[in-house]
C-alpha cells in the first residue's frame, strides 16, 4: 500500500476535493518527445532515476537515499529476523509488514544467479553515476544504469521479476536522451536545499510507505512523463497527500523544512508547474490533518 493508494479510496479523495479548492495551472503547449516505444512505466521509472542522477550534477551537496533497486537487491534471497527487519525498516522507510510480505514473495524462490545478476547491474550503475556526476557526461552506459535500475525497482514494488532484465532497447535509450536534453538546468539549481526522494518520517510509514520524487528549496515536486500534460484532480491529491505528511512527520525527520510551493515537472514537454500552498490552507486544515493521519490509522493499522 501507498499514498497514491489511500488518496485514491473514495471517502479520502471526496475528502480532500471537498477541502482543497484546486489551482488553475497552465498546461504546457506542445510535446517535445513523443514516445518511441509502448515501455511506458519503464521509461518513467527509468526518467525519474535519470532526472536524479542530474539534480545530484547541479547539486552536489543535495541529500540522497539508497535507490529502490538497492532496497530490491536486499530482499532477493535471504531471510530476516526480528531485528534485522526492523533495522531494514528503520534505514529504507518501509514498514515491517510490508517487508514480511516482500520476503515471502516467490522471488525468494530464484535461482541465486538472480540476484548475483542483480547485484552486478547494480555495482554496475554505482560505478557510471559517480562517474557522471564528476564528468558531467551523457553517455548511453549512464542511460542505460538507470534502465537497469528501473527494471530492477518492479522486485520490490510487486515481486515481479522483468523477464527484459538486463536488456535494453536502443529506442529507449534515444527516448530517454530526449526527455534529459530538453530539461532546463538552471531551472533546477537549489539556492539552499535539494532533497532527492524525500520521506515524511513516521507519517510514511503509518501511510504504508511515501516519498517524493524531489524538493528544491521550498518546493515539492513530483515528475510526470506522461504524454498528457493535463494537470488532473488526482495529481493535485496526491501532491496535497504528501503536503500533509510533511506536516506531520517533518522531512526525513527534519520538521523545520517549510514547503511553500508544490509543482509537476512534466517532461516530455520540458517544463516545470508549480502554485503556492499558502492560498490553499483554511482555517479547518489542522482538523482536517487530525482527520487524515486517523484515516491513515485506521487504513494501515
Amino acid at each position: 500500500m501507498s499514498l497514491t493508494h489511500f488518496v485514491g479510496l473514495p471517502e479520502i479523495r471526496q475528502s480532500l476535493n471537498e477541502q482543497f479548492v484546486m489551482p488553475s495551472l497552465k498546461a504546457p503547449d506542445d510535446i517535445r518527445v513523443d514516445p518511441k516505444t509502448k515501455s511506458y512505466g519503464l521509461i518513467g521509472t527509468a526518467f525519474d532515476y535519470l532526472f536524479r542522477f542530474n539534480l545530484k550534477r547541479l547539486n552536489p551537496t543535495a541529500l540522497t537515499k539508497r535507490w529502490v533497486a538497492e532496497i530490491a537487491l536486499n530482499l532477493l534471497p535471504q531471510d530476516y529476523d526480528a531485528e534485522e527487519l526492523k533495522a531494514e525498516s528503520k534505514s529504507t522507510g518501509i514498514p515491517i509488514e510490508v517487508l514480511k510480505e516482500l520476503v515471502g514473495l516467490k522471488i525468494k524462490n530464484q535461482p541465486k544467479s538472480l540476484r548475483e545478476k542483480v547485484e552486478r547491474l547494480i555495482t554496475e550503475a554505482n560505478q557510471v553515476y559517480s562517474e557522471y556526476i564528476q564528468s558531467g557526461i551523457m553517455s548511453d552506459d549512464v542511460i542505460r544504469a538507470t534502465v537497469h535500475l528501473a527494471q530492477i525497482d518492479p522486485i520490490y514494488r510487486a515481486g515481479y521479476i522483468d523477464p527484459n532484465l538486463g536488456e535494453v532497447d536502443d529506442l529507449v535509450i534515444q527516448e530517454m536522451r530526449e526527455l534529459i536534453e530538453i530539461v532546463n538546468d538552471d531551472t533546477f539549481i537549489a539556492k539552499d536545499r535539494c532533497l532527492l526522494n524525500p520521506t515524511f518520517g513516521d507519517a510514511s510509514l503509518e501511510v504504508g510507505g511515501a516519498d517524493a520524487d524531489f524538493i528544491i528549496d521550498g518546493c515539492m515536486v513530483d515528475i510526470k512523463t506522461t504524454k498528457s500534460a493535463r494537470f488532473t484532480r488526482d495529481q493535485f491529491n496526491q501532491l496535497m497527500g504528501y503536503y500533509i505528511l510533511h506536516d506531520i512527520g517533518g522531512i526525513d525527520g527534519d520538521r523545520n523544512i517549510t514547503i511553500t510551493s508544490l509543482g509537476v515537472y512534466y517532461s516530455r514537454y520540458g517544463e516545470l508547474c508549480t502554485f503556492p500552498v499558502a492560498p490553499l490552507i483554511g482555517k479547518e486544515y489542522s482538523s482536517f490533518v487530525k482527520w487524515f493521519r486517523k484515516k491513515m490509522k485506521e487504513t494501515y493499522p
